[in-house]
């Protein structure tokens, strides 16, 4: 982080709620402006049901980084699990659902340290590996990811068939 500022990263607490809806509202409107056909905002009672998902249960985390009460970004985190299949072996991994850092608070740390601590909290639960997922249009996001030593292992594609539904 840049020190210019205390910043501290802890579970999410009631009163963080306020910020971390702005926050959300904002990405809210970034992502379903970029991908209309996929996403749209969402209302408050979604967004605090969202926040209200990382905060229960042992397998999920919802990390807060502040500046005294001023919510700065966040990270959404849950243990995932998968059995064997064939051709696939049992594991776990801790999948990072979200890390978002306020617009005016990027470029400062913030979104890499959020990303350790969730790496800390996975460590302490015994599990090492991290997962997440990022759209192809999130050049930023892609290029954070990447420095964090993040890489690429599948790709998924889509498409449009050109041909009527039935």
């Amino acid at each position: 982080m840049d020190g210019h500022e205390h910043i501290t990263i802890s579970q999410a607490r009631d009163s963080d709620t306020p910020g971390l809806e702005r926050i959300l509202a904002a990405d809210d409107i970034f992502y379903a402006n970029a991908l209309p056909a996929i996403f749209r905002p969402c209302r408050e009672p979604e967004r605090r049901a969202h926040i209200a998902h990382f905060r229960q249960g042992p397998d999920r985390v919802l990390l807060v980084a502040r500046a005294g009460a001023q919510v700065l970004g966040y990270a959404a985190a849950a243990i995932h699990r998968s059995e064997e299949a064939p051709g696939l072996a049992a594991r776990a991994y801790v999948k990072i659902h979200n890390i978002v850092v306020d617009g005016a608070q990027r470029r400062k740390g913030i979104g890499a340290a959020l990303a350790r601590k969730v790496a800390e909290w996975g460590n302490k639960l015994g599990i090492a590996d991290l997962e997440l997922d990022v759209y192809e249009f999130n050049a930023e996001a892609k290029a954070f990811y990447k420095a964090l030593g993040f890489s690429t292992v599948r790709t998924r594609l889509t498409m449009k068939p050109d041909c009527p539904a039935t």
